[in-house]
């Protein structure tokens, strides 16, 4: 049976409690009034002190719906606590497509084929490497320059080294990092995050974090 909107209210300030303990500096008895502490901008503090106050009012008063109305503002405000929350245990390496998941490629490999590994992974950003450094990325942008630079698809990628560029919308974390970084990267309209050993793009590539694996973590909320 569908839940009510007072359960689903209630189930996810359930869970924001019984996750601030696993938070970075929080103690065992850690709770939403310490998390309301932690937070910078009083507006979003407000709004976590009503809810505390709503929440409170709910599990001791069995009239609260003749009092208290649950707006789905409400919820998708509880909703982006539970991810900030969570955004400060999961790490960079439990969300990231690793290993066979993603593409990288070597100047000498061939364009044509590149392009069929990106459609099959839907991987819009391919990291190039000469000589075990990273040049530079393929993408649809390059793809567009080239056609229009060169007017066909070039063999192979080092007839086109000059357009390949590290783009200010990819960005670089640390793989053993938490994902508040890459959340806040997403946030600021960033396309895709490649995780490092070393946070820079100078560091070994271990993986990627696209939209997709993000928008995950609030699904499952």
């Amino acid at each position: 049976m569908k839940q009510t909107i007072y359960e689903d209210f209630l189930h996810l300030y359930k869970n924001i409690e019984l996750n601030i303990p696993k938070m970075k500096n929080a103690t065992m008895d850690s709770n939403v009034k310490w998390l309301e502490d932690q937070i910078m901008e009083p507006e979003k503090r407000n709004k976590l002190y009503i809810c505390r106050i709503i929440r409170n009012y709910i599990q001791h008063n069995s009239d609260y719906k003749e009092f208290i109305t649950i707006t789905e503002g409400m919820i998708t405000f509880l909703k982006e606590i539970y991810v900030q929350v969570l955004s400060n245990q999961i790490k960079n390496k439990d969300i990231m497509l690793s290993g066979k998941q993603f593409v990288v490629c070597k100047i000498s490999d061939n364009i044509i084929d590149t392009l069929k590994k990106m459609d099959s992974k839907k991987q819009e950003y391919i990291p190039i490497f000469k000589d075990e450094k990273l040049i530079g990325f393929f993408s649809n942008k390059v793809i567009r320059q080239m056609l229009i630079k060169y007017k066909n698809c070039e063999k192979t990628f080092e007839n086109i080294q000059d357009i390949l560029k590290i783009q200010t919308d990819v960005k670089f974390v640390k793989t053993e990092d938490t994902i508040e970084k890459t959340l806040n990267f997403f946030k600021n309209e960033c396309s895709c995050v490649f995780c490092t050993d070393n946070g820079k793009s100078t560091g070994k590539i271990e993986g990627i974090i696209r939209e997709e694996e993000v928008k995950k973590i609030t699904e499952r909320i």
